[in-house]
């Protein structure tokens, strides 16, 4: 299965965002899909946040969203967050959906915010790899720590012999962006491209278009 692992280094840097575009293009392509978080952290009015904007900005059905660890036990099958959390919860579900989908995204917690000693980022990552095509996306905020975030990520999956394809840097609406910062990025971090997508907090309707189609069929390429 091509699997698709999008990160960040921080919460709320546009994970779910990034996730419901490349779902909804991979459907325009009829490209079969599925979505996974492992762990879900954030309840809004009730309802799992990630899930919710899921469901409402893609075509997904239900039996097409999956977790395995969640702070409410709203979405089945769930777990209380304070267990001992076994990897193989998390490898198991993406054998089994590996059975029926072609693509999963497949959307992890920030890096540096593990929610259980007991639970490594990394080792789940080279576990899934060996029975999968994987591409990580890395999900930067663009914010006065750009520089430092980017470079950091690189060097820290480059030390672990993972590769990045490219970086997605999120831009809050009205925000000014200075193409001297940009342009040094890439010269940095050269050959790994940089996409930039402009942030939305709407979200309650369904992605009808591509809307990042250089991004979309980067992606699409790898696989």
């Amino acid at each position: 299965m091509n699997i698709t692992c999008i990160i960040s280094n921080k919460k709320y840097a546009g994970k779910t965002f990034l996730a419901s575009h490349i779902i909804s293009s991979f459907q325009i392509l009829n490209m079969s899909v599925c979505y996974y978080k492992p762990f879900i952290m954030g309840v809004k009015d009730s309802k799992l946040y990630d899930i919710d904007c899921i469901k409402t900005r893609t075509y997904l059905n239900a039996s097409d969203i999956f977790v395995s660890y969640a702070s409410s036990g709203i979405i089945s099958p769930m777990h209380s967050i304070n267990i001992q959390i076994d990897e193989r919860d998390i490898t198991d579900t993406i054998y089994e959906n590996s059975l029926n989908y072609d693509n999963m995204i497949l959307e992890s917690l920030p890096l540096y915010e593990p929610i259980k000693s007991n639970y490594n980022f990394y080792d789940m990552i080279l576990d899934i790899k060996l029975e999968n095509k994987l591409n990580i996306i890395p999900v930067i905020e663009y914010d006065e720590n750009i520089i430092h975030s980017i470079i950091e990520q690189v060097e820290l999956f480059f030390n672990k012999k993972l590769k990045i394809p490219f970086i997605v840097i999120n831009v809050k609406r009205n925000l000014f962006i200075s193409n001297d910062i940009i342009e040094y990025i890439k010269r940095e971090i050269s050959p790994i491209k940089i996409y930039i997508i402009e942030f939305s907090s709407e979200n309650n309707q369904k992605i009808e278009d591509i809307k990042y189609s250089d991004l979309i069929k980067h992606l699409v390429s790898l696989y």
